[in-house]
């Protein structure tokens, strides 16, 4: 029994301690049932050198090793675990500074976010939209102004009197429901009350009491509403910010200009775009690459009775060897010839150039007014242009003032005086704004031919929709989660972290 205690005092405590080495070796090398949480490798060497240590010390107690070499080897291991709880402290406290830099920075990026969306439900109470970039929200902060009312005077809580019955022309008897008080529109009609409509600037209005707020994390500047805040001071990241409508038959009706993507100040006429993909092989090829040019001529969309040669997507480049590139072209060309005339039609069908001579007689029954009216409508109706791709453009919203329509069936036109007067607005400069009626022929929009040009627009029915994010957030602790305000989705601006 002797022997049997005796063995006992000297592998109680190696050995307790080698099982509590093993038991953290375990957790540290093994991702545990029913997580995806894997420990850190400081944890696996600790609990090594804790194993180490149990072994060194069994070896020692049963003389295998000698004292000298025992403390020896000790002294490495104790400096190994100093080193190892620098490390371990040192990443618990660098964990603790990504957890405080985080919130920190969580907190001024909901700041941001919340000024963006504020600003751009102030954007469209007034303009019935919200706005796709930064530099025309800045500009609607610092140079556009909103109204406020203002309310002076009380409504009192007492019956209305005489006086104020009489001017209101209630009858005593009659109108005694209406006596018992006043309401905010009779105390209004009495003096009572004065609510005056004051404009002031848009930045004044929402954000003049808040620079010192204590409420605030982020002081506001109007320069830096783009930009995401980070650690770094000189930070470029910008925050994602896109507008869209989602088409609702029930929603509010939308007017658009369409805007080349290349260039912001050149717009197309909408009839000039293949909003619904049909005519993708007709496209105005890319003039950059020399050995591609553009597709001219008129694309036959639907079948011309005047025409029964014609079918379907041919496309007619020339008329008596003169290039056409309008209906209109084709119809002065046919009305200066004679009944006892041909006309040469140039046609290009899936690539191949073929001619046809095609009497006028076939054409026109007689050279009327009626019968050249019936004719310019259905080249019209039924002859295309080339058509651009629709996503070398984005939309523009315009006014409904700046749109005019004749009745229901008529094209939409835009205003193109009040246009300019709303492009200079918004963008100061109006000298390099041009407009393409036809394809290929721009017109400035300050010059004299604009007077007699038809530039078409399109509309939607729908809602106004925007979303602001941190396209690529700050996050060492991998939560994943971006922050953002809006939804292109459905209709509402308030963040995803409320």
């Amino acid at each position: 029994m002797e022997q049997i205690g005796l063995y006992l005092k000297k592998y109680v405590f190696p050995g307790g301690i080698l099982i509590f080495g093993l038991w953290l070796l375990k957790m540290g090398l093994f991702v545990q049932n029913g997580t995806e949480i894997s420990q850190s490798t400081e944890l696996i060497i600790g609990s090594t050198i804790i194993c180490a240590v149990a072994i060194l010390i069994f070896l020692y107690v049963s003389e295998i090793i000698s004292k000298k070499i025992n403390i020896i080897i000790l002294s490495i291991l104790l400096i190994g675990c100093v080193f190892l709880g620098y490390k371990t402290y040192k990443s618990v406290n660098d964990t603790i500074t990504q957890i405080e830099n985080k919130k920190d920075i969580t907190s001024k990026i909901k700041q941001r976010l919340r000024d963006i969306e504020l600003i751009q439900i102030e954007y469209k109470k007034k303009y019935g939209w919200y706005s796709n970039n930064f530099a025309a929200l800045k500009s609607f902060l610092e140079n556009d102004s909103i109204f406020t009312i203002s309310t002076y005077g009380t409504v009192p809580d007492t019956r209305i009197t005489p006086e104020h019955a009489e001017l209101l022309g209630y009858d005593p008897i009659e109108n005694y429901k209406e006596l018992e008080e006043y309401t905010d529109e009779e105390a209004l009609k009495c003096g009572l009350l004065r609510k005056d409509t004051i404009w002031v600037n848009v930045k004044e209005k929402l954000f003049s009491d808040e620079e010192g707020s204590e409420n605030r994390t982020l002081v506001f500047n109007a320069d830096s509403i783009s930009f995401v805040p980070t650690l770094s001071s000189s930070n470029s990241k910008k925050f994602y910010l896109k507008a869209d409508f989602l088409e609702n038959p029930e929603g509010d009706k939308f007017n658009f200009v369409l805007v080349k993507n290349s260039s912001p100040n050149h717009f197309v006429s909408s009839n000039l775009i293949d909003h619904n993909g049909e005519f993708e092989k007709f496209y105005k090829k890319n003039r950059l690459d020399s050995n591609l040019n553009p597709i001219e001529g008129l694309i036959v969309k639907d079948s011309v009775p005047p025409f029964k040669s014609l079918i379907d997507r041919d496309v007619i480049i020339s008329a008596n060897e003169i290039k056409i590139n309008t209906a209109d072209s084709l119809f002065n060309i046919i009305s200066n010839l004679g009944m006892k005339d041909t006309i040469s039609l140039q046609v290009n069908r899936n690539e191949d150039i073929i001619t046809m001579n095609i009497p006028i007689a076939e054409i026109l029954t007689k050279k009327s007014s009626s019968t050249l009216s019936d004719l310019y409508d259905q080249l019209y109706y039924n002859l295309s242009p080339p058509l651009y791709n629709p996503k070398e453009f984005h939309k523009m919203n315009i006014p409904p003032k700046m749109v005019n329509k004749e009745d229901e069936f008529s094209p939409s036109l835009l205003v193109l005086d009040e246009f300019l007067n709303f492009f200079s607005a918004k963008n100061g400069d109006t000298s390099e704004i041009y407009l393409e009626f036809e394809m290929g022929d721009n017109i400035n929009l300050k010059s004299p031919e604009k007077q007699n040009a038809y530039f078409h627009t399109f509309s939607i029915t729908g809602s106004s929709v925007f979303m602001a994010m941190d396209p690529n957030p700050y996050d060492p602790l991998l939560e994943k989660d971006t922050l953002k305000t809006g939804s292109l989705s459905e209709v509402k601006t308030s963040g995803n972290w409320k």
